[in-house]
């Protein structure tokens, strides 16, 4: 079921691709389906096409599983039930090598990731992970690989302040007080991550780390 106060008036109509690391940990516990409820309600506002907003997804919890990736699924009733079918894993909480996935399997070119559109990252984790600053050493490693990051922080048990190393700047934080308020922060959740192309990308390759591309008229 999706919430019922998740609604928002427009969707995203920008091309784009976008990447989510979903917390399946122990501490989601329950609140598994209310959580992908939520991921659902997420995407149903965004104008998902082949050739509009492709989204990929990576749950996590000890270990880390590439649901889909950003070539998988291209309409709304495909999305919708891929996230049905995610399974629960209820282990520890190891966010880290959920933003190592992302920055390595989602956002990789064989992969379906476009490399003219803007990368952005969705982060939604209901506690502080196992190792902090080896999660904000690999959410360092995106940004500086061009990814635009958006953490989104369920419950009071996650800090603020690390939610704030891990996304892009500030402003790219949300809060949810209780798995309950989810639905609140869908439209502002669309509005961070429905961003804007600028006029240079970046990529990470392994051979060569970094590399910054203007795009050039």
């Amino acid at each position: 079921m999706g919430s019922n106060v998740g609604r928002v008036s427009e969707k995203c109509e920008k091309v784009i691709d976008i990447g989510i690391v979903l917390d399946s940990s122990s501490s989601v516990g329950n609140n598994w389906p209310t959580l992908k409820a939520f991921v659902k309600d997420y995407i149903k506002s965004l104008n998902v096409g082949q050739s509009a907003i492709h989204v990929g997804l990576v749950r996590f919890s000890s270990t880390a599983k590439v649901e889909f990736y950003l070539s998988a699924h291209y309409t709304q009733d495909e999305l919708s039930q891929a996230i049905d079918n995610i399974q629960f894993d209820g282990q520890s909480s190891n966010l880290a090598i959920g933003i190592q996935m992302l920055r390595q399997e989602i956002f990789k070119a064989v992969d379906g990731d476009r490399g003219n559109v803007i990368n952005v990252g969705v982060i939604i984790a209901d506690g502080n992970p196992d190792n902090p600053s080896e999660a904000v050493r690999q959410a360092n490693l995106a940004k500086a690989a061009g990814i635009t990051l958006v953490a989104v922080g369920v419950t009071t048990e996650i800090s603020t302040s690390l939610l704030e190393q891990i996304a892009s700047d500030s402003s790219k934080v949300l809060r949810a007080e209780t798995f309950g308020a989810l639905g609140s922060i869908v439209e502002p959740l669309v509005n961070k991550s429905c961003v804007s192309q600028k006029n240079f990308y970046c990529r990470y390759y392994a051979e060569f780390g970094v590399i910054c591309f203007c795009r050039c008229q």
